[in-house]
């Protein structure tokens, strides 16, 4: 068995910024994909910026460049890339929203990177709503060798659960915070063969 190391791109929500210490879904994944038994440890570098949106992270960025310079360090082979919040709020089109993630995920290629793009969640009202032609960008996207599908199961989850939604209607209570964390673990396990 070999150790995996994933880093992952993201918002508030990927950094956990309105949680406790460790309950961020970086740390509930790795947690989760260790309990598989299927490598001999598991770190998930945990690159999360709050407030952040895709037009943050677009090449030459400071927030790409920072990330890379953490998943170099770490020996970092995956990147999971959860981005949507905030592009929603800012009524970002859809189009817009895939240029941008292509050219991240174009970045994070060039740099040696296989990258992961998990479906953002989805957010209820008071909070803005996540157009699910986002997911469609994410579709559209991934080709199954560079980019790969994570997640998928987020959005329909918390639609369905809007409960583990915190009274914002966008960032994950406690147990939805492990619950996106599981969701990417089985997403990860998928899209690393």
């Amino acid at each position: 068995m070999a150790a995996f190391v994933f880093g992952c791109i993201g918002d508030s929500i990927t950094a956990g910024s309105h949680l406790s210490a460790g309950q961020d879904p970086v740390t509930y994944c790795a947690a989760v994909l260790t309990a598989t038994g299927r490598y001999s440890s598991v770190t998930g570098v945990n690159e999360g910026v709050p407030a952040s949106a895709t037009g943050d992270w677009l090449p030459n960025s400071t927030n790409l460049n920072t990330a890379k310079t953490a998943f170099s360090g770490a020996s970092v082979t995956h990147v999971l890339i959860m981005l949507g919040a905030n592009d929603a709020d800012a009524s970002v089109s859809a189009a817009t929203y895939q240029s941008n993630l292509s050219a991240i995920a174009g970045n994070l290629i060039s740099a040696g990177y296989t990258v992961v793009l998990d479906y953002p969640t989805y957010m209820a009202s008071p909070g803005p709503t996540l157009p699910t032609t986002y997911l469609t960008a994410i579709n559209t996207l991934t080709n199954g060798t560079t980019i790969r599908h994570g997640d998928t199961d987020a959005y329909a989850y918390f639609l369905a659960n809007p409960a583990q939604l915190q009274a914002d209607g966008v960032h994950p209570t406690q147990p939805g915070s492990y619950i996106l964390g599981l969701l990417w673990a089985r997403g990860i396990s998928t899209a690393v063969h």
